[in-house]
């Protein structure tokens, strides 16, 4: 017959706070990445377009068309 194990005992994991740590650092690390995403977008060209919507909508209901594309520099 199988040896009886305590709860404490049956656990695969160390005790302790590793696993914390290790999700601290990951989401320090996941937000470092995505502010040097953010941060590289900004400073790179042109960024005037950043989130926006070219094609607006008159008042009237007609559209306009997108503005043409910035030539390469």
């Amino acid at each position: 017959m199988a040896e009886e194990l305590k709860p404490d005992e049956a656990r695969q994991g160390r005790e302790g706070r590793p696993v914390l740590n290790v999700l601290s650092v990951s989401m320090i690390l996941a937000v470092l990445v995505g502010v040097g995403i953010f941060t590289w977008f900004m400073l790179s060209g042109d960024s005037s377009n950043f989130m926006t919507d070219n094609s607006v909508t008159q008042t009237d209901g007609t559209a306009t068309e997108p503005a043409p594309a910035a030539p390469p520099s």
